[in-house]
């Protein structure tokens, strides 16, 4: 939603978004979504009308929602911080070991982790409880730990 080239996206999220949650918003943003507010996106995301009315986009869905890791045996997960190491791990498996899989993005201006914390230093301990409780299961199944920059307690 933060990117000015997902047009699309912001209209079909973001409009919404906005309509829901931003009295009086100006025409242009209920038009185009372009301008979507990090806490009115989590907002949207705790709102219970959210995923009663319509599913998670698989951007922000749970990924034991999506993967199904109690109903499927997976013999391999991967993460996206290994995802070389993974790939090439899978390659050699297949039989593939001189294939490479293409190189990760390269790493941003300000890394994501820098910018996580600086999103979440303006929303409340109670929402970013909320947040975490919501996405706790995808914590537990794939082994992170909560990042030292939320206020839980």
């Amino acid at each position: 939603l933060a990117r000015p080239y997902s047009a699309t996206f912001q209209r079909r999220y973001g409009t919404r978004i906005v309509r829901r949650l931003r009295p009086g918003a100006q025409p242009e943003a209920l038009t185009r979504g372009h301008d979507v507010r990090f806490a009115e996106f989590l907002a949207y995301l705790l709102d219970p009308r959210t995923r009663r009315d319509e599913p998670f986009n698989e951007h922000w869905e749970r990924a034991h929602a999506l993967c199904h890791p109690c109903r499927l045996r997976y013999d391999i997960v991967g993460k996206f911080e290994t995802l070389a190491e993974d790939a090439a791990f899978v390659l050699g498996l297949v039989g593939a070991p001189d294939l490479r899989f293409p190189a990760p993005p390269r790493p941003r201006a300000v890394p994501a982790r820098d910018l996580a914390a600086r999103l979440f230093q303006d929303i409340s301990p109670f929402y970013q409880r909320r947040l975490f409780d919501l996405y706790k299961m995808d914590f537990l199944l794939f082994n992170y730990s909560a990042p030292s920059y939320l206020r839980l307690r």
